[in-house]
């Protein structure tokens, strides 16, 4: 591998990353139209065998089940990549805290996002998403402070071009 290749792949795979990262802070603010334009337009969202196929159906697909919560708070770690040009593969473990409206139950739900990426003129995009279930737990929310605040974009008052300076 020659370094001009070797820094490429590191590009990618941090820009893959950043992609995954939008993507969980866009379901933790419950915000379909953020989550769903990371996806190409003809891109597939699979969540435990319930398949929506393009980027509009994605869209209201999340704007239906986000409408059901109070709080949903997404995890992801142990990514593992596979970059070949201008498509990838990514796997990543996940970890979600939900509460429904009007629940008294944390739901813990843990397991597997399987992504298929392509990148695009503005960068890597989500071709297919698959979750995949290990396990999950409802746990006793009574306790639970909840800060309304949190649902915010911490970043819109940014442009993207302010990391650079």
């Amino acid at each position: 591998m020659t370094p001009d290749t070797a820094l490429q792949l590191l590009i990618d795979e941090r820009d893959i990353h950043n992609l995954v990262s939008a993507y969980s802070q866009a379901v933790s603010r419950l915000d379909p139209v953020a989550a769903a334009a990371l996806f190409v337009t003809d891109g597939t969202l699979d969540v435990v065998g319930n398949k929506l196929c393009t980027r509009a159906i994605i869209e209201d697909g999340m704007r239906q089940t986000f409408a059901q919560f109070d709080m949903l708070q997404m995890l992801f770690h142990a990514p593992c990549f596979v970059v070949q040009v201008d498509t990838a593969q990514a796997s990543w473990s996940t970890a979600e805290f939900a509460i429904r409206k009007d629940g008294e139950a944390l739901n813990a739900i843990f397991g597997r996002y399987e992504d298929d990426l392509v990148r695009a003129p503005d960068g890597w995009l989500f071709s297919r998403r698959t979750f995949t279930m290990a396990a999950r737990v409802q746990l006793d929310a009574a306790k639970l402070q909840k800060n309304p605040e949190f649902l915010r974009d911490p970043l819109a008052a940014f442009s993207p071009s302010d990391s650079l300076r």
